[in-house]
C-alpha cells in the first residue's frame, strides 16, 4: 500500500507532500464534490486512521492486485462487496496519480 504510506510518504518533496494534505490541509481539494462529504483537503489515510475496518480493506488491495484473494478459488469465489472495494479503491488511486502527473506536467 505504498501510495498510501504515510512513512514512505516523507521521503517525497514537501510540495508533493503539500498538494496531498499530508501534514495540513492541501492548497486545493483532492477530492471534490463528494456525496455527503463535500471536498477532502487531507490525506486520505489520516481522515481513515480511525476505521479498522477501511484500512484492512486498503491493505487487501495488495494481495488482491497479487492475485490473492480472501476466499479460496479465483475472482468468481469473491464476494461482490470486496470485489466493489477492490474497484473503488483503484478507481480513486488512478485518479490521484493522474492528477499528480497532471499538476508535475504543468510544473
Amino acid at each position: 500500500m505504498k501510495e498510501f504510506d504515510c512513512k514512505k510518504c516523507l521521503e517525497y518533496p514537501a510540495d508533493l507532500r503539500e498538494r496531498r494534505g499530508c501534514e495540513r490541509d492541501a492548497l486545493e481539494p483532492l477530492y471534490q464534490d463528494l456525496p455527503d462529504v463535500g471536498e477532502i483537503t487531507r490525506c486520505p489515510i489520516k481522515m481513515i486512521q480511525s476505521t479498522p475496518q477501511v484500512l484492512i480493506v486498503m491493505k487487501m488491495r495488495i494481495h488482491y492486485e497479487k492475485g490473492f484473494f480472501p476466499v479460496a478459488g479465483g475472482i468468481l469465489d469473491q464476494s461482490a462487496s470486496f470485489l466493489e472495494a477492490m474497484e473503488i479503491l483503484n478507481e480513486q488511486i488512478n485518479k490521484l496519480v493522474e492528477e499528480d502527473l497532471e499538476k508535475s506536467k504543468n510544473n
